[in-house]
């Protein structure tokens, strides 16, 4: 357990630094209040029963610290209300449902993304704000939890998260606007617009987006030098954040892909018509060019190997991630293609081993633990 505790401080250290850096505005007592938080946690160490839930409660310490600190302070205090009978809601399941139906920003964005989003607000909110904010999507708390902990009613406390929502939601389309274009589809245009997604083949560039209405386009400038052209398309049909589309196109296409590889055939985006799948073995893609609609579709062996579940799942979690040099091996006596990603900062790999005749998959070796 405190080697447990240990590499969580030592992981999250900037990250706790900034945070309360955020939560106080005051960067001088970030330091103080963070050296503090690993004081607690150290000595609260055998309260943390759940390791997966170890970054929420290292940031719960730490938000209480910096609560007790801006008390202390005398400046923006938080006024809790205080009921004397606090009552059960019985409709407490309804509740969260209407919250997480009404905030439009959960909904569109990864759990990272609003994390950081309401890591960059957190100056320009007042305290309680911050607090049930960071309690209920950071901490992940229930409502029926933060109730209990301001002594409120569980619709009491829905009401003010309602408030913090629409004061968080303020901010972002305001103070920080540009921040917020950088996660998620706010205009339709054809520019091109950088994200803070890395590119997954190159690891040294961000993402670009151009949203022209009712469709999306990817690309990479180091990639994919042409200003006119994109590495992916899709039609995001309502889902607003850029790094869940990917998701969404990558699943699509290792769904779409998977079993009719070795049919050779597949029903046209476009139109429905089986169209052939013509495989382009000393390019390294395949392509579909639908004789009904002329709809075209090309798919590279990178393309169908990050498709992969196992490959989602590296981009995820090492977020800047290469392409290493595709190469050939004779594997079960047949010749095969290697596609080889690897992390830039664990050296993680995975690596996907497909027929060359046929693209399809044979292995997929996890390099990383």
């Amino acid at each position: 357990m405190a080697t447990d505790v240990y590499a969580l401080l030592y992981k999250e250290r900037e990250s706790l630094v900034r945070f309360c850096a955020r939560m106080t505005g005051s960067p001088d007592a970030a330091e103080d209040l963070a050296q503090m938080t690993y004081l607690e946690a150290w000595r609260s160490q055998q309260q943390l029963r759940d390791q997966t839930r170890a970054h929420q409660w290292l940031f719960g310490i730490a938000r209480n610290m910096c609560l007790r600190w801006l008390r202390s302070q005398q400046r923006d205090r938080a006024h809790i209300l205080v009921s004397a009978n606090p009552e059960q809601d019985e409709e407490q399941p309804e509740l969260e449902e209407q919250l997480a139906d009404d905030f439009n920003l959960e909904q569109d964005l990864e759990q990272k993304e609003l994390i950081h989003l309401l890591e960059q607000a957190l100056a320009l909110l007042p305290t309680e704000t911050r607090a049930l904010l960071i309690a209920h999507y950071v901490e992940e708390r229930p409502i029926s939890e933060i109730a209990g902990q301001h002594s409120i009613t569980v619709p009491a406390a829905f009401k003010r998260l309602q408030r913090s929502r629409d004061a968080f939601r303020q901010v972002l389309t305001t103070h920080l606007s540009q921040e917020l274009e950088t996660y998620m589809v706010t205009s339709h245009t054809f520019a091109w617009q950088e994200l803070r997604l890395w590119c997954p083949f190159c690891g040294t560039s961000h993402w670009k987006a151009a949203a022209p209405k009712n469709a999306l386009y990817f690309t990479c400038s180091r990639c994919n030098p042409d200003p006119n052209s994109a590495i992916f398309n899709t039609f995001p049909q309502g889902v607003k954040s850029y790094a869940r589309s990917m998701t969404r196109l990558l699943q699509f296409i290792n769904g779409y892909y998977e079993q009719r590889l070795a049919q050779k055939r597949a029903p046209c985006v476009g139109c429905g018509r089986l169209t052939p799948i013509v495989i382009e073995p000393n390019d390294h893609y395949l392509y579909m060019r639908c004789p009904a609609c002329h709809v075209f579709q090309r798919e590279t062996v990178a393309s169908l190997s990050l498709s992969l579940p196992e490959a989602r799942e590296l981009w995820k979690t090492q977020q800047r991630i290469h392409l290493l040099p595709e190469r050939m091996i004779e594997i079960d006596g047949c010749i095969a293609i290697v596609a080889s990603f690897e992390s830039l900062g664990t050296k993680a790999r995975l690596d996907v081993i497909l027929a060359a005749d046929t693209y399809k998959i044979l292995h997929v070796i996890k390099n990383y633990t």
